[in-house]
């Protein structure tokens, strides 16, 4: 919360008083950003060669939110053009030149441009005060950005000689610049040292922090994703590699058990059943289908030479890729006995299990790429039927993949 003045009555304000209680507000926003350590980029900001045609500026996009170490706002909104020529502090907002240059002066030399951004206000509505003095009413929040340049080193310079973060700022990127440099590419910007409050890299599930004091925590919370995407901890119930003993075990499971399949080569020591006592898997090449009665507890001892993908799960169905041919494509099928070609564009799953009922969900979609339209016929509980036309309306052989969730009997 922030300080609180106490305004009585006939009390003579001064300018220093009425804006002091702006201040204790403004101050007590910027602490809890502060307290929760929340410096960096928020959103965008992103460092790019100019476009179409490289030059000597850099492209920084918006619309860009951020906070200084100190707590302040900082934010634009559309793209700004940056010239990297020159060194030191950009006037308010996005023009005007600093007051140094960042040329490469020797050959063979390179140095580091550091981009960086601070807060500044932008002063506008002139007015005049009791006493002549002409002032601004309004103090709007704004930026300015900073260019330090690093010394000069022989190519090719390294990331750690980049300049320091100047007092108040965030950094940006760090920008290469060489000797008879005319543009400026993607490859010569480097975030290494960018600062971001938190920052996630689509391609691999990945956390990097500016965050001191949980510095530990979020290493513990990479290794464990890294561990769960490799399946070498926490593996997900649909591809879980058992090397020495399995326990299947769940309460409140549907009458009928727990449904699961066992695919793989594998030694089993002892036999799988179903409810109602049927043998489903023994020794040597295994792949089949079938249920665990509720509440119940197997152990099956299976080689570590090659062990079987489990899934498992309260509802399960049917994976299918049919040819136009009306043949399973490939061997990851499961739940599936054979398939009836009933003309043209018509074909009929028929399964192994049988669904509990016609309420099933069915998901079906062509496969080869050209217009057409696929439609699901009449469902049962042992099969469905799949109707597949070309693009302008015909019954037409096509290849589909099916999905059925249900539950299975």
């Amino acid at each position: 919360m922030a300080d609180r003045r106490d305004f009585f009555f006939k009390q003579k304000v001064t300018e220093a008083e009425m804006d002091e209680a702006f201040n204790d507000m403004e101050v007590a926003e910027r602490n809890i950003i502060t307290d929760l350590s929340f410096t960096g980029v928020i959103n965008n900001g992103v460092v790019t060669e100019s476009t179409p045609t490289p030059d000597l500026n850099v492209l920084v996009t918006g619309p860009m939110i951020g906070r200084t170490p100190l707590g302040e706002h900082l934010a634009f909104a559309s793209n700004l053009s940056v010239d990297m020529t020159v060194d030191g502090n950009l006037p308010e907002g996005t023009g005007g030149t600093g007051d140094g240059s960042t040329i490469v002066v020797t050959s063979g030399n390179e140095r580091w441009g550091g981009l960086f951004l601070v807060f500044d206000r932008k002063l506008q509505d002139p007015r005049t005060d009791g006493l002549g003095t002409s002032i601004f009413y309004d103090r709007l929040e704004s930026f300015h950005f900073v260019i330090v340049a690093s010394a000069e080193f022989t190519a090719p310079i390294a990331i750690g000689n980049a300049p320091a973060t100047p007092a108040g700022a965030i950094r940006l990127a760090d920008v290469r610049l060489k000797f008879s440099q005319t543009q400026i590419f993607n490859a010569d910007i480097d975030i290494t040292n960018r600062d971001d409050v938190i920052f996630a890299d689509a391609s691999k599930i990945s956390v990097t922090d500016n965050f001191p004091n949980l510095s530990t925590s979020v290493n513990t919370v990479q290794e464990t994703l890294e561990a769960h995407i490799a399946q070498t901890e926490d593996p997900h119930g649909d591809d879980m590699t058992i090397s020495s003993q399995l326990v299947v075990g769940r309460t409140g499971v549907p009458t009928g058990g727990l449904p699961f399949e066992v695919v793989g080569a594998a030694s089993v020591s002892g036999d799988l059943a179903t409810s109602g006592g049927d043998v489903i898997a023994s020794s040597g090449e295994v792949r089949s289908l079938g249920f665990l009665p509720e509440d119940d507890v197997r152990n099956v001892a299976l080689s570590a030479a090659q062990a079987p993908r489990i899934s498992k799960g309260q509802t399960f169905g049917t994976v299918a890729r049919v040819s136009a041919a009306g043949a399973l494509v490939g061997a990851e099928d499961v739940n599936v006995a054979s398939i009836t070609d009933n003309g043209t564009g018509d074909h009929t799953v028929n399964f192994d299990r049988n669904h509990s009922s016609v309420n099933y969900i069915v998901q079906a979609t062509l496969d080869d790429g050209t217009d057409g339209r696929i439609a699901v016929g009449t469902t049962a509980i042992g099969n469905v039927q799949i109707l597949t036309f070309n693009g302008v309306g015909a019954a037409a052989d096509r290849e589909f993949h099916l999905t059925t969730i249900g539950v299975l009997v």
